[in-house]
């Protein structure tokens, strides 16, 4: 992991040397555990094979790596996805190890857009020096704060968010850092805490640790909540941990496609990770999920949409789950899946075998024809309908020839006819058998107007996944307190009073932000701006204000800050670095929305 980019190169080498020794050293403690299976990494510059601890036989590899400040913006994700890069873990935030100082990761926002736009599904980290719980809340709260302003909710990302734990600097003299002298006690109940403001925003908890660190002061995860998600590190042809990870991080020298370095913008070293995930299937899932897994292949990511029901009630993607890819590139009859994750109410997963092929057609649905063109007839038991996701006719007996389904069927508008076809839009023979992948295509003279799966009676989607989707309860800390009083909400802590010192996120730009931002840029603090006429229209936030020629006090160290041209005056440009700073929309006209992501942002650094 990288530490911080106040760290020398050199520093960050030495200290790589020092965790790769004493994780390599030593390995009798954790060497009783069995390797049945073993794999390639996808990338150059690593080990010709790596062993798999037995307890994952069977389960999915997915490959990735994790990313910081020292991985250049220019960085290709869509190379990376190509070289099998399928999640990405990157760091948001990070605290310092001498003063203990929380920052962001100024390069976060970049690399996860890209990475998003890639098809790449997205981790978050946080580079911790927690030393007790009040710290680890600290840290967590000020990632969350990170998160919302830059737009980012539990249903943009697949994976938890991480708690970094490893030290850094010397053990003594000037350089010493701060997490030494960190107790088993105190390094547990950091993690707990920092889990419980991650898990009352809505994300999943992780924390990640190198193999010693996991041995001495996490105790191999016993005393963490049992929710969160363990990532272990260990730079070695097997990771001997005995902890119950489901991650590994098994090298910092990997070279990956795309993936650069910060200082030379040409490929570099990365770390990378497997990522280990059940195909067990649940015999009693409470999830049943229905769609298309016959996919067009276009030389992009692909994946499919699901209609998914949990006790019969349709499941909302982007409110109850998100969607990933895994291996979704290349044309594949096998080895390709969609990652179906639990967000909100749910927790869980569900992993899908799709197909990627040409000449797969697309459910165009019956919207064109009207979907009620298609109705029963006596003797038939079909389930027909539309919703959001599709057409479908569901509960087609095993064994259904496709002429006595159609048999069964009543075409309500005498402009279309029926028939059964498969994946590539091709009739087939009525003594065919139903199979998964058909589809009832409704035609008018020769052309497909419209088309609707067809489910099999127990022949739901194969979910090959080990708990599909399950109910959760965020509200609650896993370690036995509610969370509201272990944590506050990201809307408190930024709306908190201003005995607290904190600003209230209103998107006025009153005399508290006014004053709180020339604190910030070190500027007298006089509650007033001056700004001209001519040029409040793209500052129209700014409320304490005065009219004047320029403003020498805030503007200026303002401009310098931003690194633009210091004239005092507020115009558009100021307000588009402004925009651009904050990671937020650049339009050059500083309003309301602009005005509360800079409150938060004063409200993390004051």
């Amino acid at each position: 992991m990288s530490i911080s980019k106040k760290i020398t190169r050199i520093s960050i080498h030495a200290i790589v040397l020092m965790l790769t020794i004493t994780l390599v050293t030593g390995l009798a403690a954790y060497g009783n555990d069995a390797y049945a299976s073993s794999s390639p990494s996808p990338y150059r510059n690593t080990r010709s094979t790596y062993q798999h601890n037995s307890r994952f036989d069977g389960n999915l590899i997915v490959h990735g790596v994790d990313a910081s400040y020292f991985q250049s913006t220019a960085s290709d994700w869509n190379a990376a996805k190509r070289n099998k890069c399928d999640f990405a873990i990157l760091r948001v935030t990070y605290t310092t190890y001498g003063n203990g100082s929380l920052n962001i990761d100024s390069k976060f926002a970049t690399h996860f857009r890209k990475a998003r736009a890639a098809g790449v599904m997205r981790g978050i980290y946080v580079f911790s020096q927690a030393r007790n719980a009040s710290e680890a809340r600290k840290e967590a709260q000020y990632a969350v704060n990170r998160l919302k302003a830059l737009g980012i909710s539990p249903k943009d990302v697949e994976l938890p968010v991480y708690m970094d734990y490893e030290f850094a600097g010397s053990s003594s003299g000037s350089n010493r850092g701060r997490l030494y002298g960190l107790t088993r006690a105190n390094a547990i109940k950091s993690v707990n805490a920092f889990a419980d403001v991650i898990r009352a925003n809505g994300y999943d908890p992780g924390v990640y640790a190198n193999t010693s660190f996991f041995n001495k002061y996490l105790a191999n995860g016993k005393g963490i909540a049992s929710d969160v998600d363990l990532w272990c590190a260990q730079y070695y042809s097997r990771c001997e941990s005995p902890s119950n990870y489901t991650k590994w991080q098994y090298t910092s020298s990997a070279r990956v496609n795309g993936i650069k370095f910060y200082s030379t913008d040409s490929e570099g070293n990365a770390d990378a990770d497997f990522w280990y995930l059940k195909r067990k299937a649940n015999p009693k899932p409470i999830a049943v999920l229905y769609g298309n897994t016959n996919l067009n292949y276009t030389g992009k990511p692909v994946r499919p949409t699901f209609e998914i029901y949990a006790n019969n009630r349709l499941l909302k993607e982007g409110t109850d789950y998100v969607v990933g890819g895994i291996n979704n590139v290349n044309k594949s009859s096998s080895g390709a899946y969609a990652y179906i994750k639990g967000i909100g109410a749910y927790g869980g997963y569900a992993l899908v075998p799709i197909t990627i092929s040409t000449g797969f057609i697309k459910h165009i649905g019956l919207s064109s024809v009207g979907k009620n063109v298609v109705s029963n007839v006596q003797g038939g038991s079909y389930k027909i309908g539309t919703n959001v996701y599709g057409s479908y006719i569901r509960n087609v007996p095993a064994g259904t020839k496709a002429g006595t389904l159609i048999s069964k069927l009543k075409v309500n508008n005498s402009s279309y006819t029926i028939a059964v076809i498969d994946a590539r839009g091709k009739k087939v023979a009525s003594n065919t058998a139903i199979s998964a992948g058909m589809m009832l295509g409704v035609y008018s003279g020769s052309t497909l107007k419209g088309t609707a799966d067809i489910t099999v009676i127990g022949k739901a989607l194969n979910n090959v996944s080990g708990d599909y989707l399950i109910k959760v309860n965020r509200s609650k800390s896993v370690t036995g307190t509610t969370a509201s009083t272990t944590t506050t909400t990201a809307s408190a802590t930024t709306a908190s009073s201003s005995s607290s010192g904190k600003l209230a996120v209103d998107g006025s730009g009153g005399t508290a932000t006014v004053k709180a931002l020339q604190k910030f840029l070190g500027a007298s603090q006089t509650g007033k701006i001056t700004v001209t006429k001519s040029t409040h229209k793209y500052n129209e936030s700014l409320q304490a204000i005065q009219y004047g020629s320029k403003d020498t006090n805030t503007i200026t160290r303002l401009q310098k800050w931003l690194g633009i041209a210091a004239d005092g005056l507020w115009g558009p440009g100021t307000s588009k670095a402004l925009q651009k700073r904050l990671n937020i929309a650049v339009d050059g006209f500083f309003g309301p929305n602009s005005m509360k992501s800079l409150q938060r942002y004063l409200n993390m650094k004051l």
